[in-house]
């Protein structure tokens, strides 16, 4: 429970939403900046909430060390999706896992497209074996993309300084 005050706390003194949408999550994954970018920004975040001050006694300030889980979870192996699968009956899910990041598996069927699982489908579904060469029967739909410019993960918006109006 302390972690998540602490989350609350800190996210709202610097401005820093407390859910993304799973669009801006995958679209953030597709072409993250550079790991030392994205260090600077979390070391910029964490100076800011070094210097709040008046911060509850049960928050304990560490020091800044990012910890980089892209090759943990094969991040660099995602590409942009040709579409997300949509389980059927009688449909089969073929192909090589690329990467895992929170619900989302990035696959490559047998056809090299980069194809997207949402396990959070897979329940009630029967999981079997296919064939090492076997393809995608399931449906595969157009990626969702947002219309306007996503609120990006590791961008400048997410960190910027709150503005005085």
């Amino acid at each position: 429970m302390a972690a998540r005050r602490a989350e609350a706390v800190l996210g709202a003194a610097l401005g820093v939403p407390d859910r993304f949408p799973y669009a801006a999550k995958r679209a953030a994954r597709e072409a993250p900046p550079p790991q030392r970018e994205r260090a600077a920004q979390l070391a910029a975040l964490h100076a800011r909430a070094v210097a709040l001050g008046g911060l509850p006694e049960s928050l304990t300030l560490c020091p800044c060390a990012p910890v980089h889980h892209d090759a943990v979870f094969h991040l660099d192996r995602v590409r942009p999706a040709h579409g997300l699968i949509r389980l059927g009956p009688g449909r089969t899910v073929a192909g090589r896992v690329e990467a895992a990041a929170g619900p989302d598996v990035y696959l490559t069927d047998s056809a090299g497209r980069t194809l997207l699982l949402d396990s959070r489908h897979l329940a009630g579904w029967p999981l079997a074996a296919a064939p090492a060469d076997a393809a995608t029967t399931a449906e595969v739909a157009a990626p969702a993309r947002e219309a306007a410019e996503p609120q990006v993960l590791f961008g400048s918006s997410a960190i910027s300084a709150p503005t005085d109006a």
